[in-house]
């Protein structure tokens, strides 16, 4: 996967990366464009199961996706009221 720089738009490179959680990765990034070399910090989540594949995992308790509904919302999620 790879990020943008906030900045300027370029594509940017991983410099570290360490879990925070057992379903969240922090990585400190860096832009490529020599003249911006913006550092920043991005996280990577899972935030739902698609395949709950064959060894479950207590410690990961996500949502499943509905397989008769998979375009709808999530179970506690609908569209957001902007008004």
């Amino acid at each position: 996967m790879s990020n943008r720089c906030p900045k300027c738009g370029q594509l940017a490179v991983t410099r570290t990366s360490k879990w925070v959680s057992v379903l969240a990765k922090e990585a400190t990034c860096q832009c490529t464009n020599a003249y911006c070399s913006c550092s920043f910090v991005v996280v990577t989540e899972a935030i739902r199961i698609i395949n709950p594949g064959v060894w479950p995992n207590p410690l990961t308790e996500l949502p499943e996706r509905n397989r008769a509904n998979r375009n709808g919302p999530l179970p506690g999620q609908g569209a957001l009221d902007l008004a």
